[in-house]
């Protein structure tokens, strides 16, 4: 992953990590965040090897849902 995009999602997860909102559905969505950025770094990576085989069963993954 190029660094400047991690550290895009390093700031942002930085800012929804310091925020202090007590509301527990916003910090649902927090949580929710959290995993979609750390998903999207994975996802990247995965690019980046040109790792066709694991993006088809990702996709296969995905057909049920």
């Amino acid at each position: 992953m190029h660094s400047s995009t991690v550290d895009v999602l390093n700031n942002i997860t930085n800012l929804i990590l310091n925020d202090d909102e007590n509301n527990e559905s916003l910090q649902l969505f927090k949580q929710y965040k959290l995993v979609l950025y750390d998903a999207l770094e994975i996802m990247q990576e995965q690019e980046n090897a040109n790792n066709i085989q694991w993006a088809q069963v990702v996709q296969k993954s995905f057909k049920g849902v």
